[in-house]
């Protein structure tokens, strides 16, 4: 069971990451322009980008409303958090 939750946070990981990417690629904004805008350090944007890290609490809503709804905070969230 452990497993399968690990597999469903890497597939949320992996969701968001692509979500984001395809965003940042259509308004040709860069992962240190992006972090500028949410108030956190360009690495971090980097991870989220790959899919080795999520944006947790104030920056996921923060970056739901800067995309308008195009990366949702919901993209990231864990299967038993979703629930």
């Amino acid at each position: 069971m452990v497993v399968l939750s690990a597999s469903m946070d890497v597939h949320a990981h992996a969701q968001g990451a692509k979500a984001l990417r395809v965003w940042m690629a259509v308004v040709n904004l860069s992962c240190k322009e992006l972090a500028a805008k949410l108030d956190v350090d360009p690495h971090t944007v980097s991870r989220w980008r790959k899919g080795t890290g999520r944006p947790e609490g104030d920056a996921r809503i923060k970056l739901e409303r800067l995309t308008e709804g195009d990366v949702p905070a919901t993209i990231w969230m864990r299967e038993d958090a979703a629930a």
